[in-house]
């Protein structure tokens, strides 16, 4: 609901938060890592320092302003691997790099058929949501994200390697609403990064995303790090609540939503916060630029977060590009 005579717009982070921090504290997870590998630590060791970063994490969101939180995907090497490695006919590889950025992934190799034998998220979820003391965000790796960014020795066709993903992938989803989830989101950058075959890709996704979930619950798509242009609309057509833009890099983006779009009821998370850049912005400047928006789009509610993950920024500067987000929905 709208505050009455202005706008509701929820603070929400959007995907990862930086797991190491600068003082001793926060480098323990780099060091419990280490000591694994040196064969000092067990894995149920390993877990228990995770458990710990991920509460600090949220709690440090929560700290910011920040009312719909995630896990901050702590567990996770990178965006691709802790989904792939789960599936039975996927096995991880050597690095590669991510985008254009600086970092990297270890790649997944499909050489089998795909198939989802258990769930991959819900444990995690489920602990995040014991210790947060407002609403966990679940976040999933779209499947044209994955199939994009994957060696495919088996399909040998990136459509049918999306659709085997998306079989799999529309299974964890089910599984998280099915364990309390509220809010889920699929991150698919694929959408803007390859916009080869994103029109194939968006009737893979018309299906994966038609989930049987109780009311009350959310279903959104990220993209990050492009615009999706003329397929806004065709995006807006899939069986989501709302849709996350990228309004630092997704130039055309912006300048379709300043001018008015038909968003067919469907909500936006606002991605108004570098998440790239340690540069801070001002929370006034932000705030009246995303009422120019929300008044152009006949707009009540919604959310406003980073353009994209926070994981490449130091952990102090992401704390307090939280905390921007949070005041400039105030």
């Amino acid at each position: 609901m709208a505050k009455e005579g202005g706008l509701d717009f929820v603070p929400a982070n959007v995907n990862n938060y930086p797991r190491i921090g600068d003082s001793p504290e926060k480098q323990k997870l780099r060091k419990s890592i280490a000591a694994l590998d040196r064969g000092e630590i067990s894995l149920d060791e390993l877990k228990k320092v995770q458990d710990e970063v991920t509460r600090e994490v949220i709690l440090e969101q929560v700290e910011a302003g920040i009312k719909l939180v995630t896990d901050g995907q702590i567990r996770w090497d990178d965006a691709q691997t802790y989904i792939a490695r789960a599936l039975r006919g996927v096995r991880i590889t050597g690095l590669v790099r991510y985008f254009d950025t600086n970092t990297y992934f270890r790649q997944p190799l499909v050489e089998g058929e795909i198939a989802w034998e258990r769930p991959i998220l819900v444990d995690d979820y489920k602990y995040a949501a014991s210790v947060s003391p407002v609403p966990v965000k679940a976040v999933v790796t779209g499947p044209y994200t994955l199939a994009r960014l994957s060696l495919d020795e088996y399909y040998k066709d990136p459509i049918k390697l999306t659709q085997a993903y998306g079989a799999a992938i529309k299974k964890e989803l089910q599984a998280l609403y099915e364990a309390g989830a509220k809010v889920v989101q699929v991150d698919e950058p694929a959408l803007v990064r390859y916009p080869d075959l994103a029109d194939q890709a968006l009737s893979v996704l018309a299906d994966v995303l038609q989930v049987e979930r109780g009311s009350g619950t959310e279903l959104g798509l990220l993209v990050f790090w492009g615009s999706l242009g003329d397929r806004l609309s065709a995006v807006l057509d899939l069986p989501i609540d709302f849709l996350g833009v990228d309004l630092v890099a997704g130039l055309d983006d912006r300048a379709l939503l300043e001018k008015g779009a038909d968003l067919k009821g469907k909500k936006l998370a606002l991605g108004l916060i570098d998440g790239r850049n340690t540069k801070l912005e001002k929370a006034s400047e932000v705030a009246n630029y995303a009422r120019r928006l929300a008044e152009a789009n006949k707009l009540e509610t919604g959310y406003v977060q980073p353009n994209c993950g926070l994981e490449l920024l130091p952990r102090d500067v992401a704390k307090t590009k939280l905390e921007i987000v949070a005041e400039t929905c105030r």
